[in-house]
């Protein structure tokens, strides 16, 4: 019989799936559970987030957001979830969208040169090409094959496409 833990993660009755608490930290998610009197997926959430003790739980200024304003995020972010899917793995997926979105803002950020042009000659400068990531080589191959993508799509996703669609390795 394998633990369920889907049911013991948003409990607060395991660190994250896979993860059991250690003994300190179990314990000091039941004394805050009981000093303070709140619900124990509510102090789970402060020690996931790096309390290590009642006192510095006290200190803990930054606020935890409920579900709700997490959902709300995630919409925002036009993040497609189900609704059992666990806070921690949202909050992750949030994080991830973040991330990714401002590495393409400073992408668009940077204007390509426009190549110069000598005053003797009509000649443009050869554009010496750039190495291409990963990445970009799987988004040029799927632009190939007409396989569309969003920023979100990851690239391990856009690998099966490509392997459905074309029938080849990437």
């Amino acid at each position: 019989m394998s633990l369920k833990w889907e049911n013991l993660v948003p409990q607060g009755r395991a660190r994250d799936y896979g993860i059991p608490w250690t003994a300190e930290e179990l314990e000091l998610v039941l004394e805050i559970t009981r000093k303070d009197s709140i619900p124990m997926s509510q102090a789970a959430e402060y020690v996931r987030r790096g309390v290590k003790s009642f006192e510095e739980y006290k200190g803990f200024t930054e606020s935890i957001e409920t579900r709700q304003e997490i959902e709300e995020e995630a919409k925002k972010l036009k993040i497609v979830f189900a609704l059992e899917t666990p806070t921690s793995v949202l909050e992750r997926e949030i994080e991830r969208v973040k991330k990714v979105r401002a590495n393409k803002e400073k992408e668009e950020e940077i204007e390509p040169e426009v190549p110069s042009v000598s005053e003797d000659s009509e000649k443009v400068e050869p554009e010496v090409p750039k190495e291409l990531t990963a990445r970009e080589r799987v988004e040029m191959k799927a632009t190939e094959l007409g396989i569309e993508s969003t920023v979100d799509t990851s690239t391990n996703t856009l690998k099966k496409m490509i392997r459905d669609k074309a029938k080849i390795p990437v």
